[in-house]
């Protein structure tokens, strides 16, 4: 897959990167990182890359969180609280968002965080083939912490997930199957 790379760790470009990405068209892999912003930067991530990397996303609330439609999102350094990251896999097995989602990486605030998020209607499970499936999406070589099942409402898609740890930060780590 090719990704498109955009970085800005030098200064507030704000503007410019608004007006970038208002004008770019992503197909494939996008990888996007902004460490030089204001406090209040928002911008939209266009059309619906295969895979969105975002390495800095402080400025992803959970509106725009919904709003991304790429197959494949890994956020780090998000804000997003445990109570949002419930919200968000409520509103996924509720069939009301992300339709297309296949694996979703995002940190959390450690292993405890997962007795909030996984609030919901979950299966514990162990199957070597969802081991795998995380594997493949190049999100964890081993998986070492418990994995959890959820369902769709209309039982056509399960994901499953768990938790490790990246670098000093924890990680959930989700696959759709």
């Amino acid at each position: 897959m090719k990704f498109t790379s955009v970085l800005n760790e030098i200064e507030e470009l704000d503007d410019d990167l608004k007006y970038f990405m208002e004008t770019i068209q992503i197909l494939e892999g996008f990888y996007l990182m902004v460490n030089k912003h204001k406090d209040d930067f928002r911008i939209e991530i266009p059309g619906k890359p295969k895979c969105l990397h975002i390495g800095n996303a402080q400025f992803i609330d959970y509106n725009q969180l919904l709003r991304l439609k790429s197959p494949v999102i890994v956020l780090q350094k998000s804000i997003l609280t445990n109570e949002e990251i419930n919200r968000f896999l409520r509103s996924w097995m509720s069939c009301e968002t992300h339709l297309d989602l296949e694996a979703l990486q995002i940190n959390i605030l450690g292993p405890n965080a997962m007795n909030e998020i996984m609030d919901l209607p979950h299966e514990k499970t162990n199957a070597l083939n969802l081991v795998q499936a995380f594997y493949d999406y190049h999100m964890i070589r081993q998986v070492i912490n418990e994995m959890f099942t959820l369902k769709r409402c209309n039982g056509k898609k399960r994901a499953t997930v768990t938790t490790g740890r990246s670098g000093d930060d924890w990680t959930l780590y989700l696959v759709v199957h």
